[in-house]
């Protein structure tokens, strides 16, 4: 899935810091999210949806 690609060096080399989901996302920096896992599948899933 997105989540797990997003972690390999070749793509992104994302962090979880400690959480997930929409709520976790919104508590971190802009920084912390430029660099986490869960932020691109929760963008990924967003555009699929339509929003």
């Amino acid at each position: 899935n997105i989540h797990e690609i997003t972690h390999l060096t070749q793509v992104k080399g994302t962090q979880d810091y400690g959480g997930y989901g929409y709520n976790f996302v919104q508590s971190l920096s802009a920084a912390q999210n430029l660099n986490h896992a869960d932020t691109y599948a929760l963008y990924a899933n967003a555009i699929y949806a339509g929003c």
